[in-house]
């Protein structure tokens, strides 16, 4: 009779148990929050040649772009989203990506296509290297 009772208990337990974790499984009481959305307002500095409607926000781990109207862009995104300057597919024969940056409420991203000192150092090294 002892182990009867032991059994079901035990069996009792299992049901509850097993009818307690399919509840919270289906209730979402363990799915992860979503991100908050940031609404992102983006000035675009353009200190290129080029015209400012070559260049779009990219958000590559989202695969989302924001174009720019009188240099400036808005996109709604994730919060941490990492934003980029990039140029439109309307232009597959410029090529520009700018420098990621985590995305706020107001930005300003920078265009600038001119070799940075640093670069030009590692560009004449490489020169200096490879030309004797």
């Amino acid at each position: 009779m002892k182990d009867f009772i032991f059994v079901l208990i035990l069996a009792t337990s299992f049901i509850v148990i097993g009818v307690g974790g399919w509840w919270i499984v289906q209730s979402g009481i363990l799915k992860p929050k979503p991100k908050p959305m940031v609404n992102a307002t983006i000035m675009l500095d353009n200190q290129c040649e080029l015209l400012d409607q070559v260049f779009v926000v990219s958000a590559p781990e989202l695969g989302r772009t924001a174009p720019f109207y009188n240099k400036k862009a808005t996109i709604k995104l994730p919060e941490g989203t990492l934003l980029q300057l990039a140029t439109s597919s309307l232009y597959p024969d410029v090529a520009y990506d700018g420098i990621p940056q985590a995305i706020m409420p107001e930005m300003k991203m920078t265009a600038d296509c001119s070799l940075s000192p640093r670069l030009e150092g590692i560009f004449g090294s490489m020169r200096e290297t490879f030309n004797k």
